[in-house]
């Protein structure tokens, strides 16, 4: 991943191997970083590497 710019719902779900719903959930409640514009959900590339990073059950040391 380069880890520039945003991606939406769609791509984003998909990057991360969960449904629109659970992203959405996560956003809501502030485990995903997101912003929203004009009521679109919207996922900086760079924060989702830092989410993935975090959240992987097989960490890299």
């Amino acid at each position: 991943m380069e880890g520039q710019g945003l991606i939406g719902m769609q791509e984003a779900s998909k990057l991360l191997g969960v449904s629109r719903g659970t992203l959405t959930r996560w956003a809501k409640s502030g485990l995903a970083p997101y912003i929203r514009i004009r009521g679109r959900y919207l996922f900086s590339m760079a924060q989702l590497e830092k989410f993935i990073t975090a959240h992987s059950k097989n960490k890299i040391q």
